[in-house]
């Protein structure tokens, strides 16, 4: 899958997030349903007339990635509701701790045979730590403060970045067709 489509599927979280309130009794409001329907109008658009040839693997590519924004949805709707009065510190690091340990086999069975420089080592760490485990802080400090759907329209953003940094890293074109 190019990003592009990636990133345009990543943004349909905030749609499933308003779809998953609905069904646990919030109220939306039009504004709400009208980007929920646009929203998935243009998934369709993207799926049936973008760039990439429509195949099982393909096909299978969308609905993985359509499961994951449900579940980032899901995950934002439950942790605004099963973790109201707590630290959003303690719930950032409850989900690193809850998501490394399932993964620790694997590190161990594919552990490399030479180990990394402490330059990749150190960030790893940094990664790890700043850009994952502070900014699950801040999104579940979000939730806790602006509610799960409005917390989770920064994934809106992640199209436009994703074809910043395809540009200014990779080479990427800027045309129209960056999908």
């Amino acid at each position: 899958m190019p990003a592009g489509y990636i990133a345009v599927l990543n943004a349909t979280v905030p749609m499933f997030t308003v779809l998953l309130a609905s069904l646990a009794g919030t109220r939306a409001s039009l504004s709400k349903w009208l980007g929920v329907a646009v929203g998935f109008l243009g998934v369709f658009t993207l799926a049936r007339f973008g760039t990439v040839s429509m195949s099982a693997q393909v096909g299978l590519a969308f609905a993985g990635l359509l499961v994951a924004s449900l579940s980032y949805a899901f995950t934002a709707r439950a942790v605004q509701e099963r973790f109201k009065g707590v630290d959003p510190l303690i719930v950032a690091a409850g989900n690193m701790i809850g998501g490394t340990l399932p993964l620790l086999p694997v590190a161990v069975y594919t552990w490399p045979a030479q180990m990394p420089s402490f330059a990749v080592l150190g960030s790893l760490v940094v990664l790890g730590v700043i850009c994952t485990g502070l900014a699950y802080a801040l999104h579940f400090q979000n939730i806790r403060q602006a509610g799960s759907e409005r917390a989770v329209t920064v994934t809106f953003l992640v199209p436009l970045f994703a074809l910043l940094w395809g540009a200014l890293f990779l080479g990427a074109s800027l045309a129209a067709d960056w999908c």
